[in-house]
């Protein structure tokens, strides 16, 4: 745009280009703002479930600051301690100014096996959601996923019936 006016010489188009780079400006003093004083907290509600069962967890969404935010997205980070694969889970959040709000979500399709949650990201858009900016929460939070328990049936022969451990022979 600033490219344009001046090939012109058109004083609209400078004054578009300046009132653009004025609202940029604002604009990532608001996010830098709303970066300051948000936050999230993150609970596990049980730290034991069995396979195919419905984890509850809970987010905490705080803006402590007096501009709120376009919109706001918790990404939380985990690893399976089986495979060593990092994922993640992504939801909508949203905190007015001034405001906490608490959200409870279900896992549900996780596998056997232990899974560490190791960071929390906390990602605030602008008004006209054309700017973000990330901020990162580490965490330290385990949840096991137990497999499902069967009944099985155990056959014990006679020579396991009669056997003498601790003979002396």
């Amino acid at each position: 745009v600033f490219y344009v006016g001046v090939l012109y010489s058109s004083e609209g188009v400078l004054f578009f280009f300046v009132v653009g780079l004025v609202y940029l400006l604002l604009d990532l003093f608001w996010l830098i703002s709303c970066y300051r004083h948000a936050g999230v907290d993150f609970r596990l509600l049980l730290p034991a479930a069995d396979k195919g069962q419905a984890v509850p967890l809970e987010l905490t969404v705080t803006n402590s600051g007096r501009l709120p935010v376009g919109k706001e997205k918790v990404v939380l980070y985990y690893r399976s301690l089986n495979k060593n694969k990092r994922q993640k889970l992504a939801f909508p959040a949203y905190a007015g100014a001034g405001k906490r709000n608490c959200f409870t979500n279900r896992l549900t399709s996780l596998c056997c096996g232990s899974y560490c949650f190791e960071q929390a990201e906390l990602v605030l858009y602008d008004p006209l959601r054309m700017l973000y900016i990330r901020k990162k929460i580490p965490l330290k939070e385990r949840l096991d996923i137990m497999p499902d328990i069967y009944p099985t049936g155990i056959v014990v022969s006679e020579a396991v019936r009669h056997f003498a451990g601790e003979s002396d022979i």
